[in-house]
């Protein structure tokens, strides 16, 4: 099965609802800020949310 890469926006989305992120979706926003296909919007929507919602141990932490 080949996994999907999910895109900033759907990360961001995610965290923003408080979902926990899983190591893949913490993985895709990394890569995306990496390569530049995130925008500065969007690593600044990311950062907000992050900041907002918090992050648990497992999402910090591998």
């Amino acid at each position: 099965m080949i996994a999907t890469r999910q895109s900033p926006l759907d990360v961001i989305r995610r965290k923003r609802d408080g979902e926990q992120l899983d190591t893949a979706s913490i993985g895709n926003m990394v890569t995306a800020v990496v390569d530049g296909t995130a925008s500065e919007g969007q690593i600044a929507a990311f950062a907000m949310a992050v900041f907002l919602r918090g992050m648990v141990i497992d999402e910090v932490w591998r």
